[in-house]
């Protein structure tokens, strides 16, 4: 059996959530149910919009649909899968993405991990050894976005859904 303490003390170091299922002093760590952040979008650098959605297409059967942004340009929404009436995935096993113009911050593919606050995160990276490279963005009604380099010095994206009032 592992004692509550150690329990305790291996989920706050490990950053995940346990809700214990009864009482954890006889149960013991398997029977604890863990939220982690969740992978929930990628995102693909493209160079030419036409030729990618071409290549995404045809060799993958995405569906994609350009999306106007401020100052003229696209955001290129992928969709792998089926989806439901709020553009969720509608069955489990897939996510769906975007693609946007290459520039500096933008040179690989990048994973989007959700997480319950934007601020907290980006605050742990850097305590980490990471480092924010793209400030807190609103992204209209739907959240807030942000891009930090993890301590390996890859690219990854932060998310925040914002709450519906």
């Amino acid at each position: 059996m592992v004692s509550f303490f150690i329990l305790y003390t291996l989920i706050k170091n490990s950053n995940t959530f346990a809700i214990p299922i009864g009482d954890p002093y006889t149960l013991g760590i398997k029977h604890f149910i863990y939220y982690m952040n969740k992978v929930v979008h990628f995102e693909v650098p493209i160079d030419d919009v036409e030729r990618a959605k071409k290549f995404y297409r045809d060799v993958f059967g995405w569906e994609i649909t350009s999306v106007p942004m401020e100052g003229g340009s696209t955001y290129e929404m992928v969709r792998t899968g089926p989806v439901d009436e709020k553009m969720s995935p509608a069955e489990v096993g897939f996510i769906n993405g975007g693609m946007t113009m290459r520039s500096e911050l933008k040179e690989n593919s990048v994973i989007v991990i959700d997480v319950p606050n934007l601020d907290e995160h980006l605050a742990k990276i850097e305590s980490a050894g990471g480092s924010v490279v793209m400030p807190k963005t609103s992204v209209g009604t739907m959240g807030w976005y942000a891009r930090a380099k993890d301590s390996e010095g890859n690219i990854i994206g932060v998310w925040e859904v914002m709450p519906k009032e």
